[in-house]
């Protein structure tokens, strides 16, 4: 493979995901198919080259199909990766990043669609009301009645309010852990779950790397987003986001530990049971847009 790409450099092994393989090969980046068939790099291949110059997304030297794993080779970006930068940054620091992030995820929605390949759904948020109320019904037995009713107003009342916003190129998957960050600059990578969805769905990827890093970052998403954030209907589609997501989430952790050993306990059920009751950091992101 280095032969093919120019490169006769040892190669260093980055990171061994659930859907993706990565090495880098000098100056160059090789993500590989976990598993043969059912990948997505090729249409990723297609899908950012129409992003705009503004997203920062580096040059794809080549793609192709191995032993039917998917591959795509690109530039390396100067940087590492945020969230193993994240812990070393301090606060203006970490503001400058996230600032940074949130304006080229906003980019990325002025991509024109025509340029796009057919995009499959992302599998992090079931956007369609039927499957969402589906994957609730799955774990339903995880939550009191009350809860589970909860939630299944705030899903209802965010699908009506999707229909307020325009739809377009989203990542989907927005976070530190898809983010090269040089100290100046942090360039959204990663685009294989990007899909066209809601225009403020990035929104939820945003605001989480905010809570998590710093509560006080927050207020950044705010001053990036405010447009968005105070759009009619705004804040019943980012509850319903987050709990889409979270839900996700819970069935990630259940395949993990199916015995659902002490499940109450984990992030996505306590994720759920705060947005059920309308405490979680959704509230708190748009006190932040309330006060200013």
């Amino acid at each position: 493979m280095c032969a093919r790409l120019g490169r006769a450099v040892a190669v260093q092994r980055i990171e061994l995901g659930d859907s993706n393989h990565v090495w880098f090969a000098g100056d160059v980046v090789l993500r590989m198919s976990a598993r043969p068939g059912g990948s997505n790099l090729l249409t990723e291949v297609q899908l950012v080259r129409a992003l705009p110059t503004g997203v920062g997304y580096p040059s794809v030297v080549d793609c192709g199909i191995e032993d039917g794993h998917e591959w795509m080779a690109t530039t390396r970006l100067p940087g590492q990766n945020l969230g193993a930068s994240w812990k070393h940054l301090d606060r203006a620091a970490r503001s400058l990043a996230l600032r940074d992030l949130c304006r080229r995820v906003r980019a990325i929605g002025g991509t024109n669609p025509d340029d796009l390949p057919p995009l499959p759904p992302t599998p992090i948020y079931a956007l369609r009301k039927s499957q969402a109320n589906e994957d609730l019904n799955t774990y339903a037995d995880v939550f009191d009645a009350s809860t589970a009713r909860q939630l299944r107003v705030i899903l209802n009342e965010g699908f009506d309010a999707m229909r307020l916003v325009s739809r377009g190129l989203v990542h989907s998957d927005t976070g530190p852990h898809n983010t090269v960050w040089d100290g100046r600059t942090a360039v959204p990578v990663d685009f294989e779950f990007a899909t066209i969805g809601p225009a403020d769905l990035d929104i939820d990827g945003l605001a989480r790397a905010a809570i998590d890093w710093d509560p006080a970052l927050l207020r950044v998403v705010a001053e990036c987003l405010g447009d968005l954030l105070q759009a009619p209907g705004a804040q019943e589609r980012v509850r319903a986001y987050a709990v889409l997501r979270d839900l996700w989430g819970l069935g990630k952790w259940i395949a993990n530990a199916p015995e659902r050993r002490n499940i109450g306990a984990w992030r996505p059920t306590r994720n759920l049971r705060a947005h059920a009751n309308r405490s979680s950091w959704v509230s708190t992101l748009f006190k932040v847009i309330e006060h200013g």
